[in-house]
């Protein structure tokens, strides 16, 4: 493994519960946990970034963004825990303004950098395998952007989950979305976050654990959906889309009321290589612990794997 100093400290989490957890499942499994973070100038700051690899030598690696308002970490465990026992590594960060740890700032004009910025690093240390793109809602869109832009030639495939072309929360939403929240499927996720860990944060709720620091702010706690939007814009989807040439797989909830399925039936449209997998019984938060997510993840990655 190529060293990549000074960012090859090996640290503990320090954090909510379901880090620790995590990293003491991993330790009895005998995969390796690194905590890399590394520099973005552009960004104002720090990215914390980990390296997870599984007990065998990894046959590729996965490259991880998440959504809006989560980190790296956050809510993803059940699919790091599936591509692990696959045999992949797993690069995962925080976008820009996100994380705990992380002081870099979210500014529409520079976010779309991160996901190249990302596998840059994540390559420096494993240089010799294939690698693929795992996105959760916003952080599908910031990779569609790299895409679009030709800045990620080195990507086999992508699977994109609940990536949006526009987020409109309103209170109709925000109640779907919590009814969603009380389905068997999410609170099995206690098993990982326990049931404060298993809230997630919107708004200015519950901030002191996902914070989103923003370049800039005119409208209060909301700021960030503004951010979230204008970012969208500047990557001009779905019609952008086009001239993606990357394998992608999306994959949305019917039921979800933030991300609704129609724009994920529009972005197929657009996409020239791409498949749509619809979970009916999914929102946009209980897609990302869907075991039919898991099933056709590692499926598709297994397809491409050689990409």
């Amino acid at each position: 493994m190529a060293d990549i100093s000074p960012l090859n400290a090996v640290a503990q989490v320090r954090g909510v519960r379901h880090e620790r957890d995590f990293q003491a499942w991993m330790a009895r499994q005998r995969m390796t946990w690194k905590h890399l973070p590394y520099s973005r100038p552009e960004a104002g700051g720090e990215t914390d970034a980990y390296l997870l690899t599984p007990a065998r030598p990894p046959h590729a690696l996965i490259v991880f963004a998440h959504g809006a308002g989560n980190d790296a970490l956050f809510p993803q465990i059940n699919l790091f825990r599936a591509l692990l026992l696959a045999g992949y590594a797993v690069w995962t960060f925080d976008l820009d303004g996100h994380g705990r740890r992380s002081t870099t700032r979210f500014d529409p004009a520079i976010i779309p950098g991160a996901v190249p910025d990302a596998v840059k690093h994540a390559r420096a240390v494993y240089p010799e395998l294939p690698v693929h793109l795992l996105c959760q809602s916003f952080g599908g869109a910031v990779a569609l952007g790299a895409l679009v832009r030709g800045t990620l030639p080195e990507v086999g495939s992508v699977a994109l989950l609940s990536t949006p072309l526009h987020v409109q929360p309103t209170a109709r939403t925000v109640v779907f979305e919590v009814a969603g929240f009380c389905t068997p499927l999410c609170l099995a996720q206690r098993r990982d976050y326990g049931w404060w860990g298993l809230v997630p944060a919107f708004g200015r709720f519950k901030r002191d654990v996902y914070p989103i620091r923003l370049a800039h702010t005119t409208r209060g706690s909301w700021d960030y959906v503004r951010a979230v939007n204008e970012t969208i814009a500047g990557v001009g989807l779905p019609e952008s889309a086009r001239r993606v040439q990357a394998p992608t797989l999306l994959v949305y909830g019917a039921r979800d009321w933030i991300v609704p399925l129609a724009q994920g039936q529009t972005l197929r449209e657009h996409l020239p290589c791409s498949e749509l997998l619809v979970l009916p019984r999914e929102t946009h938060y209980t897609t990302v612990f869907s075991p039919d997510t898991e099933r056709a993840m590692l499926r598709w990655f297994g397809q491409h794997q050689r990409a």
